[in-house]
């Protein structure tokens, strides 16, 4: 494996887990401003 496809495949990685990271965070808040909403 060529260095340069490495480092193409380390930073698809890393933005990949940035993206789940973000899309858990905005579930997590929409989540709990619907949960304040369903209670209060």
């Amino acid at each position: 494996m060529s260095k340069s496809k490495a480092l193409l495949r380390g930073k698809l990685w890393s933005v990949f887990f940035f993206l789940l990271l973000l899309g858990l965070c905005f579930g997590l808040v929409q989540f709990g401003f619907e949960f304040t909403v369903a209670v209060g």
